[in-house]
């Protein structure tokens, strides 16, 4: 996560205040990430989501979506898929706010 300072910084607050636990756990091997390819979207490469996801289940779920969609994925690593996640957060959070500012102005002049 040394990628993503965003994270870091989340990941550093959930253990600070005790609601994190870790497990390690390593890489999936091969055969197992491919099924997970294969699964979710039959068309997609599969060596190439065994290849670029390097063992992670969720880079290799995330991947297969996107290549089952047809748009290339915006990261190379789970720090970069992270930060995508909560730039995406953040766009509805003030999506959102603004909704509601626009909805508040309204109703003060009515």
């Amino acid at each position: 996560m040394s990628d993503n300072p965003a994270a870091l910084r989340m990941m550093r607050g959930l253990v600070r205040e005790g609601r994190s636990t870790s497990i390690e756990l390593g890489p999936l091997d091969p055969a197992a990430i491919a099924e997970i390819a294969r699964r979710l979207a039959p068309s997609v490469d599969a060596d190439r989501v065994v290849r670029e996801s390097e063992g992670n289940p969720l880079l290799a779920l995330e991947l297969s979506r996107a290549l089952a969609t047809g748009n290339p994925a915006t990261w190379d690593s789970m720090g970069g898929l992270i930060a995508e996640r909560l730039s995406r957060l953040e766009a509805r959070v003030s999506s959102s706010r603004r909704s509601s500012r626009s909805r508040a102005f309204r109703r003060s002049i009515s």
